[in-house]
């Protein structure tokens, strides 16, 4: 059976992926370049979160289904680099019941040093998995969550021409509240506690058990100027962001 980010390899690069382990391997590799597939629903690899990494960001299916009178969405995504984490968070509004919190987060795959996966063919395949959690959230703990947001100003005007960079710590926000599409971002201060309201509280309302990194200043001697290089230990998808008035108006290649 093909997975998503296999689909989306043969429509969009036109790579025909082999039968077998090494097809999910590819496809993680591929997919760290590509990254274009539209977001459906939770994914179950990493190969399929990088593959739908910058729908899910621009959250197209929350935008397309915001209307008025609709239940509430919220998508939070956490970049915390320096530990090769990030972060995917949804709460969905229940009608007057709470709310259904959802997490998966992306630790990446280490191809060298310590797991001495010096091959892709000898990735375990527990490996390509990520880490996913759900749990209900009565209407007590989304209420506090929407309190939050609204004291970070969330639903305020969004911060126009801000750059997310994948090297940086930062929070994007984006949902629907009220019947209306809103999408933000807050760059965090390395080696600086995050100061944001509504981070505490998803914090606490964490359904995995996996630590939360803090925000922590990325230092490498490949990285001069702020820019992306490859490396060797590691497959990481580089990018940039930027916010405009109505959402993300582009991003900038992965490396």
């Amino acid at each position: 059976m093909i997975g998503l980010a296999e689909a989306c390899l043969h429509c969009d690069t036109g790579l025909m992926v082999d039968s077998g382990p090494m097809k999910t391997v590819i496809a993680l590799v591929a997919a760290t370049f590509v990254a274009g597939c539209s977001y459906l629903g939770p994914p179950e690899t990493i190969a399929d979160y990088r593959a739908t990494l910058f729908s899910y960001m621009r959250a197209d299916d929350i935008r397309t289904a915001c209307e008025a009178g609709g239940g509430d969405h919220y998508r939070y995504v956490y970049n915390a680099p320096v530990d090769a984490q990030k972060r995917s968070i949804d709460v969905v509004a229940d009608a007057g019941a709470g709310a259904t919190l959802t997490e998966v987060i992306d630790r990446g795959v280490t191809l060298t040093g310590r797991g001495q996966f010096t091959t892709f063919a000898n990735i375990p395949a527990d490996l390509l998995a990520v880490p996913r959690a759900e749990r209900r959230i009565d209407e007590g703990a989304l209420t506090q969550l929407r309190t939050a947001m609204t004291a970070d100003d969330v639903f305020g005007p969004p911060p126009v021409g801000r750059v997310l960079h994948s090297r940086d710590n930062w929070w994007l926000v984006a949902g629907c509240n009220d019947g209306a599409f809103f999408l933000t971002g807050y760059v965090l201060q390395g080696n600086q506690p995050d100061p944001l309201q509504f981070a505490a509280v998803l914090r606490a309302l964490d359904p995995t058990g996996i630590p939360w990194p803090q925000p922590r200043r990325f230092v490498s001697p490949r990285d001069g100027g702020g820019r992306c290089a490859l490396d060797n230990a590691s497959v990481e998808p580089c990018y940039t962001l930027t916010i405009g008035a109505d959402g993300l108006i582009g991003h900038r290649p992965l490396f």
